[in-house]
């Protein structure tokens, strides 16, 4: 879930350069689809980007929001590059904002 803005813009390249399957769902923030409930389901804070991996099992986090966090996310649990565990998804999100 992304718009058109910067930091949404770095995960759909990556997504793109790891050449990583994806299905993107627009949000409109000017139109308010960050508060919608379906958006707010996936995050309730409605901050994004907002991800959701399938192929993630439960127990590891499969939906996360903020950039940097799906960024850390896709290293970690697709190309096997350790930069922390799970619990650390959570401290980086606060790092960042949230």
């Amino acid at each position: 879930y992304m718009s058109d803005q910067r930091l949404t813009l770095e995960v759909a390249i990556a997504l793109e350069e790891l050449g990583l399957e994806y299905v993107c769902h627009e949000i409109d923030i000017l139109r308010g689809d960050q508060l919608k409930a379906g958006f707010l389901k996936i995050n309730p804070i409605s901050k994004q980007s907002a991800i959701v991996d399938h192929d993630v099992p439960v127990c590891l986090v499969p939906i996360l929001w903020e950039s940097c966090v799906i960024l850390v996310h896709l290293a970690e649990n697709r190309f096997d590059i350790t930069l922390g565990s799970r619990f650390n998804y959570i401290a980086l999100a606060y790092r960042t904002g949230i």
